[in-house]
């Protein structure tokens, strides 16, 4: 009796954590009926088609502990980072395409992460022999080596030209200190300045960056 009054408190209250939640991230209320049905069970799912602030209100819900289980499609495989223990796979397709060693480990690397869980498990559904035939190989696939996408025709024009844009450099000294912090230069550090160079000749040729002391300056970048 004294487990269930527990287990009946620990619902409401988080059943008014919740709905105090939707108060302030969704004043207007939820556009998905859906939603407001689970979450309250500490239920959740997230898709690009949610709003915004449901996206919002999702995620904080979770991060709170508000939610034990949350359903989500590739939307969660980058760029969240969220308390999750356990990662469960129902398929290894996304959009009719089998998933890439690199698309699984991303959306695996949901949990365990570093600062957020201790420890990390994933686990994938396989409800026949092919099906796990092909689970089986894609963990044993290495993954490909990572490049740096700066690397890619204008890759360097478009990174001067956003962060010109977003007041971050405004001279060839905090063009210089932004490359020789790249990937790029990492990888290719004899070749960074001299894709630097280029670049910013292909903006001030272009008129999307003006130039006070032409012609374009040389770049001393830091070896790596």
């Amino acid at each position: 009796a004294a487990t269930a009054a527990a287990a009946a408190a620990t619902a409401a209250a988080r059943r008014r954590a919740v709905q105090e939640a939707i108060d302030t991230l969704c004043p207007d209320g939820l556009p998905t009926p859906a939603l407001a049905e689970v979450l309250p069970s500490g239920i959740g799912f997230h898709h690009a088609g949610l709003s915004e602030p449901e996206r919002r209100l999702v995620e904080w819900c979770f991060c709170q502990g508000l939610l034990t289980v949350l359903t989500a499609t590739s939307s969660l495989a980058a760029g969240v980072n969220l308390p999750v223990r356990v990662v469960v796979f129902r398929r290894l397709s996304q959009a009719g395409l089998n998933l890439s060693p690199a698309a699984y480990r991303q959306m695996a690397g949901r949990a365990g992460r570093t600062g957020l869980c201790s420890r990390g498990e994933a686990y994938v559904l396989a409800i026949s022999d092919g099906e796990l035939r092909s689970a089986q190989t894609l963990l044993s696939i290495p993954l490909p080596p990572i490049e740096s996408s700066l690397s890619q025709p204008d890759g360097v024009a478009r990174l001067l030209l956003e962060a010109t844009a977003a007041r971050l450099v405004q001279n060839k000294h905090g063009v210089a200190a932004l490359l020789g912090a790249t990937l790029l230069h990492t990888q290719r550090p004899e070749e960074t300045s001299r894709m630097g160079v280029a670049a910013l000749r292909q903006l001030v040729d272009a008129r999307m960056l003006m130039c006070r002391r032409p012609p374009v300056p040389t770049l001393t970048l830091t070896p790596p």
